[in-house]
């Protein structure tokens, strides 16, 4: 990480409430800018959430693919939102509606759990979007980063509970585009916040963003030895946040992105994204959150995403299949006229059977 990045985070006037310990976070998702072996961006995100104790069901999610022109209408209003997309778009959603996913055009969004979120009512003098339908909006409408602020600033983003959960979404939002820009978009006291990521790279939930960025130059200041910008002996990541709350796991990723060195090829790199969310990866059942609607109760790592968005490679894993599964945006027909198309993720490959290497 730059020098001049963490002068600029400490200098937030954020210091006085952000120490590791102080933070109030929560749990759950992660998403963060990895090591690529060139100037293109590479994104690993996790999923984290409630499954079924008894049946052992997981998060239901497809893999979804929107061709151009496709219909769609937001929900929560007496009178809602209805458009067709610019741009075709695939991702990871549930009950249709997008959290993770890349658009044509190169145009990334994760959306993550955000509890300190805070929407202004809805304006119908605007175009408006219930919270949970933002990630399909903004891969519809925008080929940027720039285009998407620009576009959500004139946009009225409002909560509802009336979706597939049963309750209000509160999200933030990581945007990413293909030269590499980052932001985190949160809505904050009613209003929209715009936050520039591309350096520290990291989002996970509750805080609001600002917020880790300060316990991660705090943790540096205690353990210099974890600082690439200070010469220093490396030793054995003493002092790196073990725990899984939100802070614990943006700041233990940040550290573990600045320590990687730069790979060699892409498939180097993907491993190392891998490597690095193992590290926040949940337990099946070991985590528990006390109420969110079905999201809470026992939680789990359904699945991990990995976008190149240089070759617009897609991959995943999920929480019954380790193996990495990949789909080729590239080869996604998004042709006006085709159909929405899309899979269920669980039930991927169990192993791969090298016994006759053996033989």
């Amino acid at each position: 990480m730059k020098k001049s990045f963490k002068k600029t985070a400490f200098a937030l006037g954020l210091v006085a409430s952000a120490s590791l310990g102080a933070i109030s976070s929560a749990q759950a998702c992660l998403v963060y800018l990895g090591a690529s072996n060139n100037e293109h961006p590479l994104i690993g995100r996790t999923v984290e959430f409630g499954f079924d104790e008894q049946t052992q069901t997981s998060f239901a999610t497809d893999f979804i693919n929107f061709p151009r022109e496709s219909h769609f209408t937001t929900y929560g209003a007496d009178k809602p939102l209805s458009w067709t997309n610019k741009y075709g778009f695939s991702g990871m959603a549930h009950e249709g509606l997008v959290s993770d996913g890349i658009n044509e055009k190169g145009l990334y969004v994760a959306m993550l759990w955000f509890a300190d979120g805070k929407y202004a009512p809805r304006d119908e003098s605007k175009p408006s979007i219930a919270s949970g339908s933002l990630g399909n909006w903004i891969l519809s409408h925008y080929a940027s980063v720039d285009e998407a602020v620009k576009g959500l600033s004139q946009t009225s983003v409002y909560q509802s509970a009336d979706n597939h959960l049963g309750i209000e979404l509160p999200m933030h939002l990581q945007l990413v585009d293909k030269r590499g820009k980052a932001v985190v978009i949160e809505y904050i006291d009613g209003k929209m916040t715009v936050t520039d990521n591309s350096e520290f790279g990291v989002m996970t939930n509750s805080p609001k963003i600002g917020d880790h960025m300060v316990a991660y130059r705090e943790l540096l200041d205690a353990n210099p030895h974890l600082d690439v910008s200070k010469p220093s002996v490396k030793g054995m990541l003493a002092g790196l946040p073990g725990g899984y709350t939100a802070v614990e796991r943006s700041v233990k990723t940040a550290v573990l992105k600045d320590l990687t060195p730069k790979p060699k090829t892409k498939v180097e790199a993907i491993n190392q994204v891998i490597h690095t969310l193992n590290n926040t990866d949940y337990v099946k059942g070991a985590s528990s959150f006390p109420s969110r609607g079905l999201s809470g109760g026992a939680q789990e790592t359904s699945f991990i995403t990995i976008i190149d968005m240089e070759n617009n490679d897609y991959y995943y894993r999920t929480v019954d299949s380790q193996v990495l599964h990949k789909v080729d945006i590239d080869k996604v027909d998004y042709s006006q006229g085709n159909p929405v198309t899309s899979f269920d993720i669980y039930g991927g490959i169990q192993y791969i059977d090298v016994t006759y290497r053996v033989q």
